[in-house]
């Protein structure tokens, strides 16, 4: 209620356009992984705002990953995993 219902619609409409462009492919090159980095960065903040807390943590570690250098591709497919589970929710809950 604090945001109204109308305004958390549009967040969720804007969050589900979000998951659609960003995370889509893989590769470890160096602008790939930038790129990446700044999605994940995005979508940590965007999704944890809305409660998508699941999503938020793998957006997080996917960032981490790529900032230590560490297996990015592992966190990647997490974060895709996380990524499939929110959209499916969103687009229930904007159905709804």
């Amino acid at each position: 209620d604090l945001l109204g219902v109308e305004r958390a619609a549009d967040l969720l409409r804007s969050l589900h356009r979000q998951l659609r462009a960003e995370l889509t492919d893989f590769e470890a090159t160096a602008d790939t992984l930038a790129r990446l980095r700044k999605e994940a960065h995005k979508l940590t903040s965007a999704a944890g705002m809305l409660g998508f807390s699941t999503l938020s943590a793998a957006c997080r570690e996917l960032e981490l990953a790529i900032d230590s250098g560490s297996d990015a591709a592992c966190a990647f497919a997490r974060a895709s995993e996380a990524k499939a589970s929110a959209t499916m929710r969103i687009e229930a809950l904007i159905a709804a």
